[in-house]
């Protein structure tokens, strides 16, 4: 008998502490992220378990899930300690991580810190996510306690340049000394000087200290940055509502500060070819099929005209990635009311794709967009974990899933 998902939280109310602690484990190491013994509406692990603790009033059950909690944490710090346990468990430690990220409650951060500080995470992936990338936003989230040298070494890191956008929030929310942030935010800059992250950073750190304030501190290092940076902070400016800071000539030379190369060696990605007059639709097509997707246009599922529907096959098991793709092609930024109004498509295409047997796993929905989001729709789009993209950021995407295939096939080559 299928539950609804209310009846799968009653019934998990009546667990007692051990049912509890054994439920949890098992779910998130289910198969595929369905429930195996109560079957709800949600399909997302990690998700459905933060829902039923923010709207669960017994404070014995949250004390009971949070304690739950810092023992798997423990646990995890264990596999740490052998390469062979993190790849065995990673779709396991994925879920978990996702669900401490959600649970702001969590009690003993120290074991999450001290995994990050071990970097062991580090080159592992699950549903194609950087565990360790997942384990750094979670921690900045917390405001977790911590020597700042661990962040701007997280800053500095070539491995992943988006770890340098958990790092600068991690020193944004904690209260650092601006002087200290300012220190290093030119890797920040150089890291993200053509993405709406470096925009979103800025506008970050206008609201929390003041337009004065911030404006002043990038006065204070012109004299760091080349041309084409502080360009970008100008535009990043202007793109957040707020006038230029640097008054820049037409050709200026380029100044001192260089960030250190990538440490790994990268061979481009295939161009995609798009027709002449080809529209954000059809190019967002060809940046997906070079990535392995399965493509379906118009597709219409539980009533709704879905504009490119992806399919891949899991590299685990029989069953599908999928997702919902809406191209904007607006004149303006794609605002909040967009997200809010995909919500619930996402919410009914995933209920109709769950009645196929085999179909997709959580069926995820992302928006492409040619002006960009505004800040209110990236922050809407976080509550309701759905992907924003720049075209340019998908090209992006399409040269990180093609270096990740090039090392593995190294690795392969290297086992032989």
């Amino acid at each position: 008998m299928t539950l609804s998902k209310q009846e799968t939280i009653d019934k998990i109310l009546s667990f007692s502490y051990e049912e509890l602690a054994n439920w949890i484990r098992s779910r998130l190491h289910g198969d595929d992220g369905y429930f195996s013994i109560y079957e709800g509406h949600e399909t997302n692990l990690s998700k459905f378990l933060a829902e039923a603790f923010h709207h669960i009033k017994n404070n014995k059950f949250r004390s009971n899930f949070i304690e739950i909690l810092d023992d798997l944490t423990i646990e995890v710090w264990s596999y740490t300690r052998d390469k062979k346990q993190i790849e065995k468990n990673k779709e396991y430690i994925y879920e978990l991580l996702s669900l401490c990220g959600r649970i702001k409650e969590i009690e003993d951060k120290s074991t999450l810190y001290r995994i990050a500080q071990s970097g062991k995470l580090k080159g592992f992936k699950a549903y194609d996510r950087d565990l360790h990338l997942m384990l750094l936003r979670a921690l900045a989230s917390y405001q977790v306690s911590g020597d700042y040298d661990f962040w701007i070494d997280q800053m500095r890191d070539d491995f992943n340049k988006y770890y340098a956008n958990a790092a600068f929030y991690a020193l944004l929310n904690r209260k650092y000394r601006l002087d200290i942030l300012f220190e290093h935010i030119v890797i920040f800059i150089e890291r993200f000087q053509d993405d709406i992250d470096l925009e979103l950073g800025i506008s970050a750190l206008i609201d929390e200290y003041g337009e004065r304030e911030i404006k002043v501190r990038f006065k204070g290092i012109e004299s760091n940055l080349s041309f084409r940076q502080k360009e970008a902070v100008n535009n990043a400016l202007v793109e957040a509502g707020h006038e230029p800071v640097y008054k820049l000539e037409a050709v200026e030379e380029e100044l001192g500060y260089e960030v250190a190369a990538p440490r790994a060696q990268y061979i481009a990605a295939p161009t995609p070819k798009y027709k002449a007059g080809a529209t954000l639709k059809e190019k967002a097509v060809e940046i997906f099929k070079l990535m392995g997707y399965e493509v379906d246009l118009n597709r219409r599922i539980a009533g709704h005209s879905i504009d490119i529907f992806l399919k891949k096959k899991k590299s685990i098991g029989n069953r599908h990635e999928c997702w919902i793709c809406f191209c904007d092609t607006g004149k303006r930024r794609v605002g909040k009311a967009a997200i809010h109004n995909l919500y619930p498509i996402r919410e009914a295409v995933r209920e109709e794709l769950e009645k196929q047997p085999g179909m997709c796993d959580d069926c995820q929905a992302i928006i492409i967009s040619e002006k960009g989001f505004t800040k209110e729709a990236i922050e809407a789009a976080k509550v309701y974990y759905i992907e924003l993209k720049t075209l340019q950021q998908l090209a992006g995407d399409l040269q990180d899933f093609h270096q990740r295939h090039i090392q593995l096939i190294q690795k392969d080559q290297e086992a032989e």
